[in-house]
This record gives structure tokens, sequence and C-alpha cells, in this order.
């Protein structure tokens, strides 16, 4: 899993979000939006996900949509 940080580092408050597109600029960009709406200080960690029905789902379940089902790797996804 790529790990991205941007911000400050010893911020009380940590946005953490699950990214499948890990472009590292667009996640900077998007630090730097939200640094000049708030004036606290933040630290945002992106996690990259490379099966997003797999990673994020905490159960087995069949698809919703389309042919992908649910996997349920979230507990390994916040164990990493």
């Amino acid at each position: 899993m790529k790990i991205f940080k941007f911000g400050d580092p010893g911020a009380d408050i940590v946005l953490i979000q699950p990214v499948f597109d890990q472009d590292p600029e667009g996640i900077k960009k998007e630090a730097s939006v939200i640094a000049g709406a708030c004036s606290v200080p933040f630290q945002l960690i992106a996690a990259g996900v490379d099966d997003w029905n797999n990673d994020l789902s905490p159960w087995e379940a069949p698809p919703v949509f389309g042919k992908d089902g649910f996997g349920g790797g979230a507990a390994g996804t916040l164990d990493e």
C-alpha cells in the first residue's frame, strides 16, 4: 500500500483518505485546497488501495453493480 502524507506531521487533526488513483500531485493539490479553506494545522494521509471492493469492504458480499463482489479485506487494510 502506498502512503502519501501532506501537511503538518505534528498536527492534532489527521485526515485519512483511501485513494484508488494514486496520483501524488493530485493529492498534493487537494491538501493545498483544504489548507486554503481552513485555519487549523492538519495532516492529510492518502492510502492507496489496489482493489476498492476488497480493500475497503468489511465483509464479503455479492456484487451490487456489475460482476465484482466485495471481498471483506477492510480489516487487513486497517491493520496496514
